[in-house]
């Protein structure tokens, strides 16, 4: 299937890693919202280094670090539907200084 412009169509390999990658990114939000809730209601609190910390904190954390993921995750969609996107070993390798 050809998209509207002529460009290549994005492989179904990307699509299905895509897909991986933003139901992680979900999986990752929604654990952070439930250890929220679930530390709300039965008064998890954690010691980190001396100090009593609600686990409110530590699953607000996980849920903003799992928007974060989902925000840079669209742009690598836009990055990888680009026609002139493709595979390269040189974007692996070190730049000498």
């Amino acid at each position: 299937m050809q998209s509207k412009q002529g460009a290549p169509p994005v492989g179904t390999g990307k699509k299905i890693i895509l897909a991986v990658l933003f139901f992680t990114a979900g999986a990752i939000c929604a654990s952070g919202v439930f250890f929220s809730v679930y530390s709300y209601l039965n008064g998890v609190s954690l010691q980190v280094m001396n100090t009593r910390v609600s686990g409110i904190v530590f699953g607000a954390v996980v849920f903003y670090l799992g928007v974060r993921y989902i925000v840079s995750l669209f742009s690598l969609k836009a990055e990888l539907y680009e026609p002139t996107s493709r595979f390269s070993w040189d974007h692996f390798k070190k730049k000498k200084q």
